[in-house]
Formats: C-alpha cells, structure tokens, sequence
C-alpha cells in the first residue's frame, strides 16, 4: 500500500505541476489578489475548457501527436473559449487586480495564471478515471529493484 502511494505522489507531481501555496508565497499582494480573484471567478465550465485547451496544446507535440488526432475546428474552439475566459477575468472581472499585479510585477499574469493552471491540473489528474490510469505502469515496476535501492545503506 506505502508503495502505491509512492508512486502514485510520484505521478501527482508530474502530471499535478507546482503547490500553489508556494507559487502565492512567491507573489506579492497584488498578484495574490488577482490569483484569488481569478480563482473565485473560475467556473465549472471554465475549467473543462482549460483542461481541453491544455490537452489541445499538449497533444500538438510532435512526441505525442501520433496519439490523438485533434481537429483544426476543435483546436479553433478551444482557443476561442479561451480567449473568452481570459477577456472576462480581466475585461470584466479583475480589472484593477490585473492592473495592480502588473504593476508589482510585470510577470504577474503569468504566475497568476499558473495557479489556476494548477489548480485544474490537480482537479484534471484527480478525477476517478484519470488517476486509475496514471497508476497503470505499476505492474510494469520491478517493485524488488525498487526496494532494494532504498533499502541499501
């Protein structure tokens, strides 16, 4: 059970990125600030689109392009949702948060957006049916190997 949770904390933090506790410890108020608004005014709905606009992006690399066969519509899609996303956080939303951030910080939209980032990633690698694949290569772990390296002194 200890090794599943291992490796399972292993794959987590691969598929999981950063802490966000760290990333906002990092920031100053004001990119805290639009963190949290951005956060709070994230829906449901706005986090499917991420997930799709993240696994449309990522599939685009030539290493794992062949495993999925995306269409240039879908591609279109999810970058108009997006960009939907993006205009209302800071259009309408977090205006004079976006501003303050970027005031204190003209990398401030990129940290902030990371925390919602990850927080969808977790949510993403956390749903049932993904997490029950992301431990799949554990039948093909030489679990002996594995316990005697940490068990050499």
């Amino acid at each position: 059970m200890k090794f599943f949770v291992f490796v399972a904390t292993i794959a987590v933090s691969i598929f999981g990125s950063v802490d966000i506790a760290n990333a906002q410890t990092r920031a100053g108020p004001a990119t805290r600030a639009f963190s949290d608004c951005m956060l709070k005014n994230t829906t449901s709905e706005d986090n499917i689109n991420l997930i799709r606009w993240m696994f449309t992006i990522s599939a685009n690399h030539p290493d794992v392009k062949d495993l999925t066969n995306i269409t240039p519509e879908a591609i279109k899609k999810s970058n108009k949702n997006m960009g939907a996303y993006f205009n209302r956080l800071i259009i309408e939303k977090c205006p004079s948060e976006a501003r303050a951030a970027y005031r204190e910080n003209p990398n401030a939209m990129f940290d902030a957006f990371n925390v919602v980032g990850q927080k969808v990633g977790r949510e993403l690698v956390g749903h049932e049916m993904v997490a029950s694949q992301m431990t799949g290569f554990i039948s093909e772990i030489d679990t002996v190997g594995v316990q005697k390296v940490f068990q050499e002194k």
